[in-house]
């Protein structure tokens, strides 16, 4: 089936948990995670056109946060499958910039699921994980988008479906964090794999960590209120940082409290930028 426009959701990505376990030979730290992606999201329109180009635009709330050049993602992964033409773009950026949550990943995971049906692209799934990664380690993960125990640099993805469809809510201070930074500080001690599985597991989060978290407060220190806010307010099953940060999150089971949450952080928070939405 041809066809001329396709309009792909870039879900946010959250690490419900996140250890380091090692480096691998070329320095790159090893990583076990259970991703999950949630309806806050990005969207990408991509359309056909006849002109010798693509052409590329940005909208949307942090739209002044995003390159709109080569060095964006999105082109990134348009080269990788050899698309460098006929072609425009609309990037529709809702979700802040260097906070955990895989925004630029999971822009270029939704641009690569449009490429494969407007052109009808058949790669395997092995062949879409060695482009994604070319591109960054998130990718192959927010190309598929599903709940997944994430291994290695972020290449080896294990589906781990949850038993419940989970309410989230994000908050983030604005205050940018960079993972290169977060990584500069570095991580102390080494951990071992969670392995995680799936019972009950909220109970078997609690006794995980995010090993990010501690880099992250000595560059942002209000992340420790935004926690405890989080970990306490009625409601919340469970509650961390997400990625490198700075946006934390919080899971509910229900609507009722998932709403009365985002109200009185929202009134408590009222510059942070503080979404709800559900686990997909």
């Amino acid at each position: 089936m041809s066809f001329e426009r396709v309009v792909k959701k870039a879900y946010s990505k959250i690490n419900l948990y996140l250890h380091v376990t090692g480096k691998d030979e070329k320095g790159y730290h090893l990583l076990d995670s259970l991703f999950v992606f949630s309806d806050i999201c990005d969207e990408v329109e991509i359309f056909k056109t006849d002109k010798d180009k693509i052409e590329f635009k940005v909208e949307g709330e942090f739209k002044q946060d995003v390159p709109e050049d080569d060095n964006n993602l999105v082109i990134k992964i348009c080269h990788a499958v050899g698309v460098k033409s006929n072609l425009k773009i609309v990037l529709h950026k809702n979700l802040p910039v260097s906070s955990g949550i895989g925004g630029g990943s999971a822009d270029a995971g939704a641009t690569l699921r449009g490429l494969v049906e407007l052109f009808d692209l058949k790669f395997s799934n092995e062949e879409i994980i060695e482009i994604a990664k070319s591109i960054g380690a998130d990718i192959p993960a927010c190309y598929f988008s599903q709940s997944s125990i994430v291994n290695g640099i972020g290449e080896k993805i294990t589906n781990f479906p949850l038993r419940k469809k989970y309410k989230i809510l994000l908050i983030n201070s604005l205050i940018k964090i960079l993972t290169k930074d977060i990584f500069k500080i570095g991580v102390k001690n080494f951990s071992q794999k969670a392995n995680l599985k799936g019972e009950d597991l909220i109970l078997e989060l609690k006794a995980t960590k995010n090993d990010l978290l501690a880099p992250a407060l000595t560059l942002v220190p209000l992340l420790n209120d935004i926690l405890y806010d989080l970990k306490n307010i009625k409601g919340c099953l469970y509650s961390n940082m997400s990625g490198s940060g700075a946006t934390c999150f919080a899971l509910f089971e229900n609507d009722c409290d998932l709403q009365k949450a985002y109200d009185t952080l929202k009134n408590k928070y009222e510059n942070y930028w503080i979404k709800s939405g559900n686990i997909v």
